[in-house]
């Protein structure tokens, strides 16, 4: 048994001694069974029409100075060192899904700075920070039915002047370098809802909110040869309300529309709502809007997004929250441990603010450390 023990200590040690090789003294890091929470479907705009297709998991990575030299990382995954990497990702794209669909590749963080490319041409230039961002992919430069190859070309190094963090900070977390979180190509129809920007205001006795819905609708269809089907243009918005548990409480008036290929239609909507279930901590109440486009009887897009309804006002000497004086009972989140940083699993981030929502605090100020985009999404959750 002892000396099985020492066979395997050699082997794990042997294994990071071939990493340092490669690359120096950096040594990766990954959260061990990782998995992104896609079947959180209004997180990740997943409806009937809309869908994703994940490229976390085995990624190849090479040092800039020995391209030929690679090693597979998963991704998510951080790094301790400075250099110059770059990873790689192979993926597959239907001939529909590049013909029938808006492309965008989605990064929720990266550290540093970074060029990024789609079978060798260059699509964008982060600057650096590690906040999410969004790319539109080009459907003329990706393959239909073959490999795709998605290229990060890294630059971790930090300075004491220019970069954002600073290499030199006093009581901040350790800062590492890496895809430090989800990397998923978004599909969404060709004729699709840009956004629906929603606001509600509530009547000075709570009793009835008017919600104002501004939508965008956006057609990039590809140019067709004409033939005798005579492919329209002409479509219908339906829209509705929703509570909580997906049950619908308001039908809005359908809207019909025109839109032109490479064109982009606005319009408004207003409706209200009869005593509305509020937003609160105690409470943390919310609806969906749901959009849909049809043309004639084929649904083209749908699109749903949440919404609360509540008064908040910042008086002289008191904050008000749904005319009640609120006091606020706040914590403050550095997202961070310290073997894997910034690294968390979606259960690991549920359980940190339930954990702050039942030791009884109703605000969280996340600090010294940009958070994954799920916090936001289960504070409001939470309350």
């Amino acid at each position: 048994m002892t000396i099985l023990k020492y066979k395997l200590l050699f082997l794990l040690c042997s294994f990071i001694f071939l990493k340092s090789t490669a690359f120096g003294q950096v040594v990766f890091r990954e959260l061990p069974d990782y998995k992104i929470r896609s079947t959180d479907n209004l997180f990740f705009d997943i409806t009937a029409t809309r869908s994703i297709i994940r490229l976390n998991g085995k990624w190849t990575v090479a040092s800039s100075d020995e391209e030929e030299i690679k090693v597979s990382v998963g991704i998510p995954s951080i790094f301790e060192g400075t250099g110059e990497f770059i990873f790689e990702k192979n993926f597959k794209l239907t001939k529909e899904d590049i013909r029938n669909n808006v492309l965008k590749i989605i990064f929720f963080g990266l550290n540093y700075t970074a060029d990024i490319a789609v079978n060798d041409i260059i699509i964008y230039r982060h600057s650096g920070g590690e906040y999410p961002f969004t790319i539109g992919l080009p459907r003329d430069i990706v393959n239909a039915d073959d490999k795709n190859i998605l290229t990060v070309k890294l630059i971790y190094k930090l300075d004491s002047e220019n970069t954002i963090p600073l290499k030199q900070r006093f009581l901040f977390p350790k800062n590492y370098g890496g895809i430090t979180n989800d990397v998923f190509i978004h599909l969404k129809p060709s004729v699709s809802i840009l956004e629906s920007r929603i606001k509600c205001e509530l009547n000075e006795m709570l009793t009835k909110a008017t919600v104002n819905v501004g939508i965008s609708v956006k057609n990039s269809r590809f140019k067709e040869v004409p033939d005798t089907s005579n492919r329209s243009t002409s479509f219908t918005l339906k829209s509705s309300l929703l509570d909580q548990n997906g049950n619908t409480i308001k039908e809005l008036p359908d809207y019909d529309f025109s839109v032109e290929r490479n064109k982009e239609v606005n319009f408004d909507q207003a409706t209200e709502l009869n005593m509305p279930e509020k937003w609160s901590p105690e409470n943390p109440n919310t609806y969906l809007y749901k959009c849909e486009i049809w043309q004639d009887k084929k649904l083209i897009d749908v699109s749903h997004n949440s919404f609360a309804v509540y008064s908040f006002k910042v008086l002289q000497d008191s904050i008000v929250l749904n005319n009640k004086r609120f006091q606020l009972k706040g914590v403050t989140y550095i997202p961070s441990n310290t073997h894997y940083g910034k690294l968390a699993t979606y259960d690991m981030m549920e359980a940190d603010i339930l954990l702050i929502k039942e030791t009884g605090f109703n605000s969280v100020r996340f600090s010294k450390s940009i958070p994954h985009p799920y916090y936001l999404k289960l504070c409001a959750q939470y309350g």
